[in-house]
């Protein structure tokens, strides 16, 4: 099998004057040929050679998405070194953690602002560490550069091979990724290059891409969504790459780069379909097609749970939107629909080489070459993960008559409540979010007689219309507003049994969100953080609906 880099230094062979990567810098767009994505690779790999950077050496990467991730991520590959990427949007005590559990021998930082962070939270044992800025070093190309002579081109071909064959195998460790703890402690999920590959090649033949694919990568590359179904495969396959500035720029890169081939989660997907209702567009024939530049062959999601809302907006307006499912443990991707065997609400059918299998409590689990090797420095929780190469993936599901996967939650999250009933709450919170006044939902009950949820008003709902999130004015104990949201989470939980109705909400005047500590950087809620931190309105919530049930029933 081949590694990575070996697809990196096809294309610079075959054609390394073809547009590689586009992004931003110092205010500007540049086009990055494949010889000049390979140069930079080169040189960058031939400074960790120079610094004594050996095979299994760990590097810590602390970097928003820019041009220099990628050539950083397969310099590393090249040398051998394991890469640690950890999110920018860290706290400097979440950062101080995982430093200290991935020991590495170099940190490499985007800028001041985190070199700063990690100075100021390291503790002394640490701070031997030495700590590369990129923004303070000449690495990369800031113009556009003349094509290599052949000469040179070769001669860096031909040393990263070298170095590639000597120090790299398809068994060698590529990554630690550290999971996003949305119900307990980060484990760091080490894949190899047999992983990537096998999985980026399965995602290819589920969901192919061209040379002439232009994707704009958004997605956070501090995950193994956008490692894999981003980078990875536009190595193997050649197309353009747009890096974006940001989730905030997004619509606008998007209308300027037009691109053929989306991957994103849900939020951009319902995003689309809540600018086409304020625009009062959902009916306009290729209204859709337009917000997403007039030419997306294939929108692909994973991360989340797609609404069925979201996937029907998208199914009128004629823009094929398939949903995947996968793990940070499975590299990621285990199951996708495509755009010829595509079964909306499902999560599709696992992807070549991946089988899945029901366990009797109703878990997914997973076998295949994309399984991880295992959780970094924990071999009691890798143990506990896989069993007979079999992978138990913590999600509950079943599979159809036609082999589609569908998913009902997750068994870490599942409500129990004082009557005994087990709900899984991810469903109960997709038909909130199908109502255009909610942004997020969170329903909570455990050990408790009724649901409730915390409730996100739309930024674009009643009182906060055209408002950002930061500037929202909601008045939280707003009688009228709680009633409004109270009757329209009725009529969206029409057809459900009674126990899986909420009874009572919490209006919450901030999105859950990283910086504020309550979602990971994926997005996903994390629960136990936010029951936690909204702990005294929710009891105080469940006291009032105790005292309004034993009144009704002593009025009968």
């Amino acid at each position: 099998m081949q590694v990575l880099p070996e697809f990196l230094l096809d294309k610079l062979d075959r054609f390394p004057n073809r547009t590689a990567v586009i992004a931003l810098r110092h205010g500007r767009w540049i086009e990055h040929s494949w010889g000049q994505f390979g140069a930079d690779i080169f040189r960058f790999a031939r400074l960790l050679d120079d610094a004594g950077i050996v095979p299994g050496d760990r590097i810590a990467l602390i970097a928003e998405n820019r041009y220099e991730w990628p050539v950083v991520d397969l310099a590393m590959q090249i040398c051998g070194a394991i890469s640690v990427p950890l999110s920018h949007q860290l706290t400097g005590p979440q950062t101080h953690e995982l430093i200290c559990h991935a020991e590495p021998v170099l940190v490499i930082v985007s800028d001041d602002v985190q070199a700063k962070k990690l100075a100021a939270y390291c503790p002394n044992d640490t701070r031997a560490i030495p700590v590369w800025v990129m923004d303070d070093a000449e690495w990369f190309s800031t113009e556009p550069v003349a094509p290599r002579s052949d000469h040179t081109l070769r001669e860096e071909i031909d040393w990263m091979k070298k170095h590639c064959m000597q120090r790299t195998g398809p068994e060698s460790t590529v990554t630690i990724l550290y999971t996003s703890g949305t119900t307990g402690n980060p484990k760091g999920v080490m894949l190899s290059q047999s992983n990537l590959v096998s999985n980026a090649q399965a995602k290819l033949a589920t969901l192919p891409l061209t040379g002439q694919d232009v994707r704009l990568c958004w997605l956070p590359m501090v995950h193994v969504f956008a490692r894999l179904a981003d980078l990875a495969t536009a190595w193997i396959n050649g197309c353009v790459s747009v890096i974006s500035a940001g989730k905030q720029e997004l619509f606008g890169e998007i209308q300027r780069f037009r691109p053929t081939y989306i991957n994103g989660v849900p939020w951009l997907y319902e995003k689309c379909c809540r600018l086409l209702e304020a625009r009062q567009e959902l009916e306009t024939p290729g209204a859709l097609r337009q917000l997403l530049g007039g030419r997306p062959s294939i929108c692909n999601c994973g991360g989340a749970p797609l609404p069925i809302h979201v996937l029907k907006v998208f199914a009128a307006q004629d823009v094929v939107l398939v949903n995947g499912y996968g793990l940070t443990e499975t590299s990621p991707v285990l199951t996708s629909n495509s755009p010829t065997h595509n079964r909306p609400g499902s999560v599709g059918r696992p992807v070549p080489g991946v089988e899945i299998r029901i366990s009797s409590d109703g878990a997914v689990q997973a076998r295949g070459p994309n399984i991880m090797q295992g959780y970094f420095r924990d071999p009691q929780a890798t143990v506990a993960a896989i069993s007979n190469d079999w992978l138990d993936t913590g999600d509950l599901g079943h599979l159809d008559e036609d082999g589609y996967l569908w998913l009902t939650g997750r068994k870490k999250e599942m409500i129990v409540t004082l009557t005994g009933r087990k709900i899984a709450p991810s469903a109960i919170e997709q038909r909130l979010l199908a109502d255009p006044w909610i942004a997020q939902s969170m329903v909570v009950g455990n050990n408790r007689r009724f649901l409730t949820a915390l409730i996100v008003p739309a930024s674009d709902g009643p009182g906060t219309a055209g408002k950002p999130d930061h500037d929202r004015e909601i008045d939280t104990a707003d009688r009228s507003l709680q009633e409004s949201l109270m009757s329209r989470i009725r009529r969206a939980q029409s057809g459900l049994p009674r126990y899986e109705k909420i009874a009572g909400i919490v209006i919450v005047d901030q999105p859950f969100s990283v910086e504020n500590g309550m979602a990971t950087t994926k997005l996903s809620l994390k629960r136990y953080r936010i029951e936690q931190h909204y702990s005294a309105r929710l009891e105080a919530l469940y006291v009032a609906l105790d005292r309004e049930s034993e009144k009704s029933q002593q009025d009968t």
